[in-house]
């Protein structure tokens, strides 16, 4: 599923936060970038990589979920805490963190959280042997790999937006260390939510970007909302 594809069916979904096309000045949101699939050795096939964004399923493709009552689990501090998740944040019913074990998918499972998305290459170190695992106890595990800097782009946060619609909610978002899932939701917050600069960055920093709040600040700080 490229970009512009992942964007559609989120418009299908019903995801809320994608602009319709508009001509001329106008106060709309922007349209998502019509960057088209990733080119170049990042490219969906190219022998020994895995092309950034574009949602995959870990075990296989898998039909968007029926939307029902979530779980609130995560909406209590000390069920939180029993889930052991490390680097924990909460935003837009989301759990942002670092790489999951596996006895905190069986916590999250236990609390009916059964929904997660992974922004990892699979070379990464931990997450061959969690994500299958989750897989295999009833998670529902999406793929959308961030490697670093170079993967972050405004068009990367509007697939990430449509992206976060094939999810239940609450659902475990993470890397390895839940820096990269910040900064994707800070760029985000200003390019899709379209929030100012200075309340995208404080998004993602409260989730924790660390290292990666220099180069998010390049990427939004001189830009104009239409």
């Amino acid at each position: 599923m490229g970009a512009r594809l992942s964007w559609l069916l989120a418009m299908s979904l019903g995801a809320g936060s994608c602009a319709s096309p508009a001509s001329g000045p106008s106060t709309t949101p922007r349209d998502p970038p019509a960057s088209g699939p990733p080119s170049g050795p990042n490219a969906p096939g190219a022998e020994g990589t895995e092309a950034a964004g574009d949602a995959t399923a870990i075990d296989g493709p898998t039909p968007a979920p029926e939307r029902a009552a979530q779980s609130d689990a995560v909406d209590d501090p000390a069920m939180a805490d029993a889930l052991a998740l490390p680097s924990v944040r909460r935003y837009e019913g989301f759990i942002v963190c670092g790489l999951p074990t596996r006895e905190t998918l069986d916590r999250a499972l236990a609390l009916g959280i059964d929904s997660a998305l992974s922004l990892m290459d699979s070379s990464e170190p931990g997450i061959s042997e969690v994500a299958p695992y989750g897989a295999s106890i009833g998670f529902r595990y999406l793929r959308f790999v961030i490697r670093g800097r170079e993967d972050l782009s405004e068009a990367m946060a509007w697939e990430f937006a449509a992206t976060l619609a094939l999810l239940d909610s609450p659902a475990i978002i993470h890397d390895d260390t839940g820096e990269r899932v910040a900064a994707l939701f800070a760029l985000k917050a200003f390019f899709v939510d379209e929030l100012g600069a200075d309340r995208a960055l404080a998004i993602g920093t409260q989730l924790g970007m660390g290292s990666y709040a220099d180069h998010v600040d390049s990427l939004i700080r001189d830009v104009p909302h239409e």
